[in-house]
């Protein structure tokens, strides 16, 4: 019965977790509601759950704050590059598909519409990589960049699977219309960002594994490259 209900019980584990996601999801949403804070406020709300992930979290608030502090420069001006890249290639692809480009024949708006969802892609996959690595490395804008990119390909099937439950969760949002919208409306950053976390965790240390062990140094680790 302790397993159960005891303190450190799976009762007690879920309650924990589902409290952490709730507030997660609130200090995301909150921070993120200029817009262009939302790049910093990903790489606070990666910071904290990947180091609840590793047992290395203490207050939320405070360690949201000071990851949010600490990337902010940095995380906004990635984050705008992003955005601007993002909203073209969309309104690129809206218009490949619903209106009439004149003088161009099938062929090639069928060639440009895969284009550019190519490049959709490029943007989305290396998004999901950005503000975790910058969340728990210390480097500078290129070489989080270089990383995520080589993270993302060398790791597709990871990638693919995040891009999927991504899509599933703000999909859901959308389309639900039962009490599970209200949920995954409130909850879903944090739900997302919570299993995500795992798989990021995974692949940081098929490259550096001693990445938050007991010993290492909690607040730069050994080289001075942990966050």
């Amino acid at each position: 019965m302790d397993k159960i209900f005891g303190y450190n019980g799976y009762v007690y584990r879920f309650g924990n977790a589902l409290w952490e996601i709730i507030v997660f999801s609130f200090l995301w949403t909150i921070f993120s509601i200029p817009i262009v804070t939302c790049g910093a406020a990903t790489t606070a709300l990666y910071y904290v759950a990947t180091r609840r992930i590793s047992d290395r979290g203490g207050y939320i608030f405070r360690d949201f704050l000071k990851s949010f502090k600490d990337n902010f420069k940095q995380a906004t001006k990635i984050w705008c590059v992003i955005l601007v890249a993002a909203v073209i290639l969309c309104a690129d692809v809206y218009l490949l598909i619903y209106t009439d480009v004149m003088g161009i024949s099938l062929g090639m708006k069928q060639l440009l519409l895969g284009i550019q969802i190519f490049f959709l892609f490029e943007v989305a996959a290396n998004t999901l990589y950005i503000f975790p690595v910058m969340a728990r490395f210390d480097m500078d804008t290129k070489t989080v960049i270089k990383t995520s990119a080589f993270m993302a390909h060398r790791h597709l099937h990871i990638t693919i699977s995040l891009l999927l439950m991504f899509a599933v969760l703000f999909f859901g949002v959308i389309f639900l219309r039962n009490w599970l919208l209200v949920f995954i409306t409130l909850f879903w950053s944090g739900l997302f960002a919570f299993g995500a976390s795992y798989l990021f965790m995974h692949v940081f240390k098929i490259y550096r594994p001693e990445m938050d062990k007991p010993d290492d140094d909690i607040t730069g680790g050994k080289d001075g490259r942990f966050k």
